[in-house]
């Protein structure tokens, strides 16, 4: 085998079986990186959009089930990492003295470490707000580590 191998290089023959094999590995990693991608955005569009729903009826309750404790938070400009239940309260309050008109996800996309953010417009009937969420994959779950409204 050694001495085939050795004639088939001194020849100038190429060795087919090779170039198949690290074609197909190269095949299978190209696939498996744009499948991985693709998922991760699916991910994303639906986490998204189950959270742009809570958001547009206001229903701190169920959006809390989102939260990682603690919460990186920004809310028209009170700033802060605080814990969920502190969380709660501050989105609770913003949501009553800026009851929801509107609210639409503009964009939202994954990083290369498998986050998810949002970027978003809250209208409410005096203000409106730029809002972004970032979502970081908790065992099977997402949780929201950051939620940002800020005034426009």
């Amino acid at each position: 085998m050694l001495n085939r191998n050795f004639n088939a290089l001194v020849s100038g023959q190429p060795n087919y079986n090779r170039m198949k094999k690290f074609i197909i590995v190269l095949v299978l990693i190209v696939t498996s990186v744009f499948l991985g991608d693709l998922l991760a955005q699916q991910q994303g569009d639906k986490i998204s959009s189950e959270v742009a729903k809570l958001v547009s009826a206001n229903n701190t309750a169920q959006l809390s089930s989102y939260f990682h404790d603690p919460v990186d938070l920004n809310i028209n400009g009170k700033k802060g990492v605080f814990s969920k239940q502190q969380s709660i309260v501050m989105i609770k309050d913003f949501f009553a003295k800026y009851p929801v008109k509107s609210f639409k996800i503009n964009h939202s996309g994954s990083s290369q470490k498998g986050m998810i953010y949002s970027i978003g417009t809250y209208k409410s009937k005096s203000e409106n707000f730029r809002t972004y969420f970032l979502f970081k994959k908790e065992g099977k779950k997402y949780k929201i580590y950051q939620f940002h409204f800020e005034k426009e």
